[in-house]
């Protein structure tokens, strides 16, 4: 659930760093990296203040910040900025408005009650991002791809309430299809999940879907059952 800061300045963890032996291995990022790149340059929604900028003590070390809540299309959910990563409101709403709304459910899920929404830090400690079902935190330098695979993350945990052996189902599921999301995704079967995510958004954008679930079928199976369970669609 950590992705290294280095790496979000590019676009996603995924897409830097090719050496010779991994050329030789395949990774579908390197067919899809596009369609992430691209993702919800054409969506029309933006956001929409509904109350806010209110002080408060975001959940992370109890540091000053702000927050507002929000609409998005259909979902309303909330955004924390902490003072000092001067992030802008603006900033953050124009990363939001790229990903799918299918995907706005994961915001929804992190501002239930007691939670800071989509919280945007100075510094976590060398990470670009945590995800989990109660927090999304991000650094102001993470690209719309990072928000996509940290909102995969809030939406396997949020299915694991009702189906605690998600994450066993999804490494039968990578197994089956034999061949790699990324090398990031190759450490252990919840980041993998969440690649995969980000790949699903990107392809869902372009109209791409078609492709990615011939070329990994079982985990694209998986990760459509996911969504459901987490009522997401």
């Amino acid at each position: 659930m950590i992705l290294k800061t280095v790496l979000t300045l590019s676009v996603a963890l995924a897409f830097i760093h090719t050496d010779a032996s991994a050329q030789e291995k395949k990774y579908l990022v390197n067919d899809y990296k596009q369609y992430c790149l691209k993702a919800g340059s054409k969506n029309t929604d933006k956001l929409k203040i509904a109350s806010g900028p209110n002080v408060v003590a975001l959940k992370r070390g109890q540091s000053p910040g702000k927050t507002w809540l929000v609409s998005l299309g259909k979902t309303d959910f909330r955004i924390s900025i902490e003072d000092q990563s001067q992030a802008k409101l603006a900033d953050v709403a124009a990363k939001l408005e790229r990903l799918p709304p299918l995907y706005r459910r994961a915001f929804a899920i992190v501002s239930e009650s007691g939670k800071d929404g989509v919280a945007i830090y100075r510094d976590l400690n060398g990470a670009a991002a945590h995800g989990s079902q109660n927090y999304l935190n991000i650094i102001p330098q993470a690209s719309p791809a990072v928000y996509m695979h940290e909102a995969g993350h809030v939406m396997e945990q949020r299915a694991r309430n009702q189906q605690t052996d998600i994450l066993e189902q999804w490494t039968r599921a990578l197994k089956a299809d034999q061949v790699s999301v990324s090398r990031y995704g190759d450490g252990v079967a919840h980041e993998d999940l969440a690649e995969f995510a980000m790949l699903y958004a990107g392809c869902l954008d372009a109209g791409k879907l078609d492709q990615l679930k011939r070329d990994s079928p079982k985990r694209y199976e998986l990760w459509e059952k996911i969504l459901k369970l987490a009522d997401a669609k």
